[in-house]
């Protein structure tokens, strides 16, 4: 019997060295370096824990992957930059780049642009509500959203945050005469579209709009309410927060981001982008 066991022994062990230098030739011919790629089912990759270095590297080497077969857009959340590496070495390669950073570049990168008086209304409702629970938030959410779409019809097709958070404010009592609605757009919005007692009732609605909207209007929207043109993806989209200590609106940003990504999915054509968080 040990004589069978030494034996086999020596067989599996042949075979497996083998094996072994089977592989090594493979590896010799093969590429350093090579684009590994999502198939069958695996169509998303959660990635837990980890170091912003090994962030980096992860975001570089995957990202650098992805790019070789489809366009890549990434909403950065960390306020760490940690897709900085992956923006650097794809436009030394020559891949069109945009680059933001949020809150400063709010309105050139476009993050509210293409989305509908409704799309707007409910993605600034959810993006204030994030976090919170069910019940009494819903209500909210669904008053918050009725009321964006009323100040959206008041204001016709020119809206810029700055006009939004103005018109919110002359909903409010505050007349400004120097701001960007003219007087007819600040006595319609003031008379015409909320009745008294209709507004007495949603103050709370129209104090918690006007205090987002009037943050964000300053970073997307120039002086005097003008807004920047804001700029198209490109094969690489970087979205990133400023690194910044967070807050109810860095919060905000984040949760518009998530919005425009399902815009930008929803709307794109072939190849379809991919999609990094």
């Amino acid at each position: 019997v040990d004589v069978e066991h030494q034996q086999a022994l020596m067989a599996w062990q042949q075979r497996e060295a083998a094996w072994q230098q089977a592989e090594f030739r493979k590896l010799e011919t093969a590429a350093e370096w090579g684009s590994v790629m999502l198939t069958g089912s695996a169509l998303s990759i959660d990635v837990f824990g980890g170091s912003l270095p090994g962030w980096r590297a992860l975001l570089t080497t995957h990202g650098t992957s992805l790019l070789a077969a489809q366009p890549v857009l990434v909403v950065d959340l960390t306020g760490e930059l940690a897709g900085q590496e992956l923006v650097q070495l794809a436009t030394a390669a020559g891949i069109p780049v945009a680059s933001w950073l949020l809150p400063a570049d709010l309105g050139a990168s476009g993050l509210l642009a293409g989305l509908s008086p409704a799309q707007f209304a409910t993605a600034l409702a959810e993006a204030m509500h994030a976090g919170q629970g069910p019940g009494g938030a819903r209500a909210d959410r669904a008053v918050d959203v009725r009321v964006l779409e009323q100040f959206h019809g008041a204001l016709g097709s020119d809206i810029t945050l700055a006009r939004l958070a103005a018109a919110v404010r002359a909903a409010l009592g505050h007349r400004d005469l120097d701001g960007p609605l003219s007087a007819a757009e600040q006595a319609v919005i003031t008379e015409k579209v909320f009745p008294a007692g209709y507004r007495e009732q949603i103050e709370p609605n129209l104090i918690r709009i006007e205090a987002f909207l009037s943050v964000l209007a300053r970073h997307a929207d120039g002086p005097g309410g003008a807004a920047g043109v804001p700029q198209p993806p490109a094969y690489l989209t970087w979205l990133a927060l400023e690194p910044a200590a967070q807050s109810a609106h860095v919060e905000v940003l984040a949760a518009l981001a998530v919005q425009w990504l399902t815009v930008q999915v929803t709307g794109s054509t072939e190849p379809a982008p991919a999609v990094i968080i």
